[in-house]
């Protein structure tokens, strides 16, 4: 059996911590959720791990919130009624990556426009000419907010501009990928 360096954990455990929340807080939304955690093997220097936890959060907050659908909206899509959220973490050379990802609806490029156009943020022949990763950096946009309304636990528009500034902190970066479901 190994340890790990001096300073240095494996993430499990506040991805433990983590998935016990997102449990706690699915139902307030109405979501029925299965976490998965994959490459627990990856080790994180413990300050930067401490670090990354609220933006973790957060992140996890949105894929139950945004992405994974109600059981009634998951059965109509012909999907199960629990959708599947995933915590990957790989080491790719020096650097550690941390995907969080659903098999929700995704993010609807349309939608992205529209509520674009509907902030003001730009005109309707501006939004059409976007392209999806232009789109996709609106969600990184202070106040930008694709909930209707407030839930328990996202769209209140603090968020996503806070995760990218925590994680552009830790010299680290931050993407979206998206795949348009039902």
């Amino acid at each position: 059996m190994t340890t790990p360096a001096a300073g240095r954990q494996s993430p499990r455990i506040a991805i433990g911590a983590l998935l016990f929340e997102g449990n706690t807080f699915s139902p307030l939304v109405n979501r029925l959720v299965d976490f998965r955690v994959e490459g627990s093997d990856v080790e994180l220097d413990k300050g930067i791990l401490e670090d990354i936890v609220a933006p973790l959060e957060h992140l996890l907050r949105n894929a139950v919130d945004h992405g994974i659908e109600t059981p009634s909206g998951r059965r109509a899509a012909g999907k199960p009624e629990r959708g599947i959220i995933t915590i990957r973490t790989l080491l790719e050379g020096a650097q550690v990556s941390i995907e969080v990802r659903d098999d929700g609806c995704g993010l609807h490029p349309d939608k992205l426009r529209a509520r674009a156009v509907d902030m003001g943020l730009y005109s309707a022949s501006e939004a059409r000419a976007l392209s999806e990763r232009e789109l996709y950096a609106l969600l990184f946009q202070p106040g930008f907010t694709t909930a209707k309304e407030l839930s328990e636990i996202s769209g209140r528009g603090v968020g996503l501009d806070i995760v990218r500034a925590s994680v552009l902190g830790l010299n680290g970066a931050i993407t979206v990928d998206s795949e348009p479901g039902f």
